[in-house]
């Protein structure tokens, strides 16, 4: 699903032009006593044909605004 939920961050990744999704990350919340400690990528996937650092890109991207 990639309409929004509570507690969860999603990240795309797209063809430059066309606008073929390429890829997909979704981080869920890690809370301890009612606080979001940290997120961990619950769902990963990527076309086969897209390039294999695709998903490492959105990583550092989500990294990249987290600590923002």
């Amino acid at each position: 699903m990639f309409a929004p939920e509570p507690g969860v961050r999603k990240f795309t990744a797209r063809e430059a032009g066309s606008g073929r999704l390429l890829g997909f990350i979704f981080f869920d919340a890690v809370s301890e006593a009612w606080q979001v400690v940290g997120y961990y990528a619950n769902v990963t996937r990527m076309v086969p044909d897209a390039h294999p650092g695709v998903l490492n890109l959105l990583v550092s991207n989500f990294m990249d605004r987290s600590v923002q």
